[in-house]
């Protein structure tokens, strides 16, 4: 009976492992989709600059960016490289390194392009920045671009590559190889050790009947026919 319950349990907890073994994110996700699916991430892209060809007008468009209330910096879903109407997301924050935009998910996963628009009445250069950056949803749904200056204007790079996951823990596809893997092992292993249990302890009261006078009464040799004896 033991032996029962102990391979119904590996058989649930087999079961449970495969029912889950999309899960990439516990802590990642928005809403409350079926667990088994790949679960909705709240991610940020980040925007660096690479000052390679002039160093003072980089600093200029940081300054910009940095401190004109007026300036505009929107994600745009692009198909073939083609800006769609719609609003994605807007500038959040600003740091030394670049602009970091927020609040793209999984579900907006695929190209996108970033457009940044000076609207300053002081200045003669009213410049549209776009570049074209792909987002991945699995495994990361975070990406980088690095982007170049020329002239006034920044040109738009295609050199993106993921950086980190969103936040919230990730379950590996490997661990959950390693747990099917060792539960299997503790069903073999539990399965060996119920029996051999059982059959010591077989053997111990077969002894103990013997001991006790209560086992089988042995036959005398002489009393078999054909015996020498």
């Amino acid at each position: 009976m033991q032996g029962s319950n102990i391979h119904f349990t590996a058989m649930v907890f087999c079961l449970w492992m495969y029912k889950f073994r999309k899960v990439d994110g516990f802590n990642c996700r928005t809403g409350d989709p079926p667990l088994w699916e790949s679960p909705i991430k709240r991610c940020t892209v980040h925007i660096n600059w690479n000052c390679t060809q002039s160093e003072s007008e980089a600093v200029l468009l940081k300054t910009w960016i940095k401190d004109d209330k007026d300036t505009i910096a929107q994600w745009k879903r692009t198909s073939d490289f083609t800006v769609e109407n719609g609003y994605v997301g807007r500038l959040e924050q600003y740091n030394e390194n670049g602009l970091i935009l927020n609040g793209l998910t999984t579900k907006d996963a695929g190209y996108y392009k970033l457009v940044v628009i000076f609207n300053r009445t002081d200045s003669l250069i009213h410049e549209e920045i776009s570049s074209f950056i792909y987002v991945p949803s699995i495994p990361s749904c975070e990406a980088e671009i690095y982007m170049g200056t020329n002239s006034s204007h920044l040109n738009g790079g295609n050199d993106t590559k993921q950086v980190s996951p969103c936040d919230g823990g990730q379950i590996p596809a490997f661990i959950i190889g390693i747990l099917g893997v060792l539960g299997i092992l503790i069903l073999v292993i539990s399965s060996t050790v119920i029996c051999l249990c059982r059959k010591q302890k077989l053997l111990q009261n077969d002894l103990g009947e013997m001991h006790n006078g209560k086992g089988k009464e042995l036959i005398p040799l002489s009393s078999v026919p054909g015996s020498p004896v």
